[in-house]
């Protein structure tokens, strides 16, 4: 089950909620309010092996393996 963040309009209070994802909202605890779910960043998730292959074009970013990537510019 995901944990979700929400606020409170009335009140302003901050909270999480852990919760499934076809469940409702839960009611502020501060006040008792209907609460607005907050937008999350996106979670970025990779494999070593796609870093690497990234590394290694050269437009990686470093001048020359200066990062310690060592894979030298062509």
């Amino acid at each position: 089950m995901p944990t979700y963040d929400y606020r409170c309009p009335q009140c302003n209070h901050a909270f999480s909620a852990f919760h499934g994802m076809k469940e409702a909202s839960p009611a502020c605890p501060s006040c008792g309010g209907e609460v607005r779910k907050l937008p999350v960043a996106p979670a970025f998730v990779g494999t070593a092996s796609a870093k690497t292959a990234a590394s290694a074009t050269s437009t990686h970013g470093c001048a020359a393996g200066a990062c310690g990537c060592k894979y030298p510019v062509s």
